[in-house]
């Protein structure tokens, strides 16, 4: 059996492929070609459900709980021809709980798949999202956070490739300028599925979270530097009003993306991306470089096969100052 198995990381466009995942090859019972769904699994579009006792915290870190799903899954999946998981928080579990979940595969042939996206959109991607669920620090400051979120450690991709040893690897590059089908396409082709775009609707492909273009982070490190470096020290008008209320910031991302939408405001930046000290660019830029040395080194020994360029998600424009 073939078994695709998406880890992330987050902010990768991930949730776009989920969702025609599940509406094509979502069921509960097995299928030749099975997305399995289901209350345990997940609750949304991907396996968050089945990753859960994988991610390290307190409250529901139980790899051994996870390992056990995953054998359960493997058990019925007996017969089908191909089995997608996809979720990520499959890319929080350890070397150790990465190898155990290849084992319970080991019959298979494993087909390991990385989504990713720039790596400078991502991180402020992630620092709005954190603002949401109340992280309070602007960005300069926010780096020890994200340090240990998976897509940004340096060796991420190298460390689970080798823990996961799987018989086939892909990293398919997600290019916020691009459209979700462009995404997807690259997915299916990964797994060799057979998918025509042209005989689905738009609503077929829902693209549940808008990519962060960098026309949106720049605007929001203006929006950094005007709340956290400009603003009054007054932390009820910050944090409960301007910042974390999750109605006011809600909207205002929404307009921040509608303004970007505007063709006033397609060259206001020019090319420009994140260029202030607002933001932690030259940690950025180490990882960047070491994850881009790494996924080289995997494509020249044909560990991997890599759909895009690279230079999208790890190259020096996104540094430019």
């Amino acid at each position: 059996m073939n078994v695709h198995w998406h880890v992330g990381p987050h902010k990768t466009g991930t949730t776009s492929i989920q969702y025609l995942l599940k509406k094509l090859f979502g069921s509960e019972a097995p299928q030749p070609v099975w997305y399995p769904i289901g209350q345990a699994l997940g609750d949304a579009a991907g396996h968050g459900g089945l990753a859960a006792p994988f991610h390290p915290s307190p409250s529901n870190y139980s790899p051994v709980q996870g390992l056990e799903q995953l054998k359960s899954l493997r058990q019925l999946s007996d017969g089908c021809q191909a089995l997608i998981l996809s979720s990520e928080n499959f890319s929080f579990a350890s070397e150790s709980n990465i190898s155990a979940v290849s084992r319970i595969f080991l019959k298979d042939r494993l087909h390991l798949v990385f989504t990713v996206s720039p790596i400078v959109n991502r991180y402020a991607s992630s620092w709005l999202s954190a603002l949401q669920f109340g992280h309070f620090l602007p960005m300069n400051q926010s780096q020890p956070v994200f340090r240990h979120y998976p897509g940004f450690r340096p060796r991420y991709f190298s460390e689970l490739f080798h823990a996961a040893n799987p018989d086939q690897c892909s990293v398919i590059i997600s290019d916020p300028t691009q459209k979700a089908t462009c995404l997807i396409q690259a997915f299916f082709d990964a797994c060799s599925l057979n998918l025509n775009l042209e005989d689905l609707s738009d609503t077929d492909i829902r693209k549940k979270n808008k990519s962060i273009s960098h026309h949106e982070a720049q605007m929001l490190c203006a929006l950094n530097r005007l709340v956290f470096e400009e603003a009054s020290p007054d932390a009820d008008k910050i944090y409960d009003g301007l910042i974390v209320g999750d109605s006011s910031y809600l909207a205002l991302r929404r307009a921040l993306l509608e303004f970007t939408k505007k063709s006033e405001w397609e060259n206001l930046f020019e090319s420009k991306k994140i260029n202030h000290a607002g933001a932690p660019l030259s940690e950025l830029k180490k990882i960047a470089e070491t994850q881009w040395k790494d996924l080289i080194i995997l494509k020249e020994r044909k560990d991997i096969n890599i759909f895009g360029d690279l230079s999208i998600a790890f190259g020096e424009h996104q540094f430019l100052q």
